[in-house]
């Protein structure tokens, strides 16, 4: 079998960059003019697997397709979800003065953001085996292309249903993750959708309070003190399990180091170890250091007291682990990653607290950093474990998601880099994320009376759904989601989904129903490309 493809192997690492600098501008462009961002890995699958086939024979490897998926996506979530809308707010705030100390602090939570994905994925708070949709969609379509036969037949099905759905403005994809992601967390998503499309028929419009923004806030606190939880009682049992293997290796069994081998496979799945306590903590630490890093760059201690300056510091390192827990897990259980709501849930959090103008346009930056790389590289290690056998080799599983969280990092940063350079160009022509808007708007908000009372009802309300769903559900938070987000249509689509999935089980769609999302995928960016130009 040959090695792991490498990060920095030459000359791959030429058009992983060149993929990742062109996924960021793409994406940039139809930001700035539809406000959305679509997934360029489905994209970057289908060049390289068309390259693959005709002039550069290197990227016919599955695995090398997985490389390239990895940096395409990786360009564009960097590029126009955190560097474009976050540069665009603080442009819209007046703060320009600010540009490079945003564009440095983002990058840094960024890089500690992509570490930590890494670090998670495969452990029992976040395992490979988890539905992780966008993941399974890409990895089902690199092996159809590489084996053919009944799965590609099956998969070009889904992917025909998916494009033609599309045209007619059917969420075809929303189908195909109702019969991947958990059943019992897409159900609260969907109870969240039409809830908040019933709501004023009922006697009360989530769109015009903050009750919605409450309930993500205490839903996400729950689900860190339960991933804790999670990780804690994972590096207990591995304790447990290494003292027993030890008394039975002396007992002329299975020797210690080949049965805590199989430990590590069991807790961090593929052969990495699961986290514990410590590292942990070390990751919070970091994203702490990120943002004393970013207060010194942007001179944040003329702006506000010592003591403010020390709780704003608590605040972002805390606010930025909280955020990209919450959006990692609602990636992996139901291919949304709703970033930008928590992101403005947790400025409002912030507002209440009364720093200075400066002070939350740079904690904006710096939340919004985190989240979108971590699902990201979530679906791209999900893929990545699919072609290289589900685990079946651990140690290369390993050094496989090594070598991607690597060009993760590399894509991601060219991203931001590609980003910044194009905006002065946009700002010119009065170009803006809508997004972009939001966050200046929020940023700029004043406290009113009603705002503490509404997000205590909501917090109250999210933490109690949270705990009652469990850690490994995420009820709180997709039901929250639901009550962020305007799209009644796939409320429907997911309840109608969900009954044929209880009916006639996951089984038949197990291959079409990423196939849906592929074609999805293809048809919107097409569609986003030609109403962006």
């Amino acid at each position: 079998m040959p090695p792991v493809p490498r990060a920095f192997e030459w000359p791959a690492i030429f058009f992983y960059v060149v993929f990742a600098a062109a996924s960021a501008a793409i994406c940039a462009q139809i930001n700035v003019h539809l406000g959305i961002t679509p997934n360029t890995a489905v994209i970057g699958v289908l060049v390289a697997i068309a390259v693959g086939r005709s002039i550069l024979p290197q990227f016919r490897s599955p695995e090398r397709q997985v490389m390239v998926e990895t940096a395409t996506s990786a360009g564009g979530f960097a590029g126009a979800n955190i560097a474009l809308v976050s540069i665009a707010a603080l442009y819209l705030l007046g703060l320009e003065r600010l540009l490079l100390p945003l564009v440095v602090g983002i990058s840094a939570g960024m890089v500690i953001d992509i570490w930590l994905a890494y670090r998670f994925f495969g452990t029992r708070a976040f395992p490979a085996e988890g539905p992780w949709p966008d993941g399974e969609a890409i990895g089902r379509v690199i092996q159809a292309g590489d084996e053919g036969g009944q799965l590609a037949r099956q998969l070009l099905q889904g992917i025909g249903v998916g494009f033609v759905a599309r045209l007619f403005s059917l969420p075809a994809a929303g189908v195909g993750i109702a019969f991947i992601g958990n059943p019992v967390a897409l159900a609260a998503l969907a109870a969240g959708l039409l809830t908040r499309a019933y709501g004023p028929s009922i006697g009360y419009d989530f769109a015009t309070s903050y009750v919605a923004h409450g309930l993500m806030i205490g839903a996400g606190l729950v689900q860190v003190g339960q991933t804790a939880w999670v990780v804690w009682r994972s590096r207990q049992s591995g304790s447990v399990r290494l003292q027993a293997d030890d008394v039975a290796g002396r007992g002329g069994r299975l020797p210690p180091s080949r049965e805590a081998s199989a430990d590590r496979r069991s807790l961090g799945r593929g052969g990495q170890p699961a986290l514990g306590a410590r590292e942990l903590a070390l990751h919070v630490a970091a994203f702490v250091a990120g943002a004393v890093a970013l207060s010194l760059l942007a001179g944040l201690w003329s702006a506000m007291p010592a003591s403010q300056l020390t709780l704003w510091i608590a605040f972002a390192g805390a606010a930025a682990f909280i955020h990209t827990i919450i959006v990692g897990y609602c990636a992996m259980l139901s291919g949304w990653f709703p970033s930008f709501a928590v992101a403005i849930a947790l400025i409002l959090v912030a507002a209440l607290l009364r720093f200075p103008i400066e002070a939350l346009a740079m904690l904006a930056g710096y939340v919004l950093s985190t989240g979108p790389q971590f699902a990201d590289l979530g679906y791209d290690l999900k893929s990545g474990w699919i072609i290289r056998g589900r685990g079946a080799d651990p140690a290369r599983e390993e050094a496989g998601r090594r070598q991607q969280a690597l060009l993760q990092e590399v894509g991601a940063l060219v991203g931001i880099v590609t980003a910044t350079l194009a905006f002065s160009l946009y700002w010119k022509a009065g170009l803006v994320p809508p997004m972009s808007r939001v966050v200046a708007a929020t940023v700029s908000l004043a406290a009113t009376p009603a705002l503490p009372a509404q997000l205590a009802i909501g917090a109250s309300i999210g933490a109690i759904t949270q705990l009652i769903g469990g850690p490994r559900r995420a009820v709180g938070i997709l039901l929250a989601t639901g009550l962020l987000l305007d799209n009644l249509v796939y409320g429907y689509a997911l309840v109608a989904a969900l009954l044929v999935r209880a009916w006639l089980g996951a089984r038949p769609m197990s291959v079409r129903a990423p196939g849906l999302i592929a074609g999805d995928g293809l048809a919107g960016f097409g569609e986003a490309i030609v109403r962006a130009l």
